[in-house]
């Protein structure tokens, strides 16, 4: 069943419908949270708080083919929630200890990667896992974090930069 269908039969209250759209997304969702927060515990909060929030509220969904957008906007919200209520800095954990994790089967993110975006700062991090782990348009993340697509643009080319220089690759920035 396509996505709009199966949000459409959600907000008719087919729990099955919105069951079918949390697994679609649920490891997209995990591997975003993780790449904002870098903790496990913390992700698996995220993303279950989010899909309270989704539950609740999907009903008031205006427009079904938004509905990744959405609910990755709710996920950022939660996120950030959790890092103003722990005001506290980001420990990234080693991701070796998980299981079967999607970070796990991808052979190209490898330690050396994950410590240095664990290194970087909140919004860079944010850029980055709603780029790359959400595979999001820059037009997507400009919706989702309510700012201008040249501000996107700009972060992602500025965490770039910085991934580049954590991982010590000589990086020249033109003037």
């Amino acid at each position: 069943m396509s996505e709009v269908k199966l949000v459409k039969a959600a907000q008719r209250g087919n729990k099955k419908a919105f069951d079918q759209l949390l697994e679609r997304y649920e490891n997209q969702l995990f591997r975003t949270a993780y790449g904002i927060l870098g903790n496990r515990d913390d992700a698996l909060d995220a993303v279950q708080d989010t899909f309270w929030q989704c539950f609740k509220s999907i009903s008031r969904l205006t427009n079904p083919e938004v509905f990744k957008s959405w609910i990755t906007k709710i996920l950022v919200n939660k996120c950030m929630d959790l890092i103003r209520k722990n005001k506290r800095m980001v420990v990234w954990e080693d991701l070796s200890q998980f299981p079967q994790t999607q970070v796990e089967k991808d052979k190209e993110l490898s330690m050396d990667m994950t410590a240095a975006i664990g290194r970087l700062d909140e919004k860079y991090r944010l850029i980055l896992s709603l780029r790359y782990f959400q595979d999001l348009s820059i037009n997507d993340i400009a919706q989702i974090l309510d700012c201008p697509e040249g501000t996107v643009k700009s972060r992602l080319n500025y965490a770039l930069i910085k991934l580049r220089k954590e991982l010590g690759y000589n990086v020249e920035v033109a003037k």
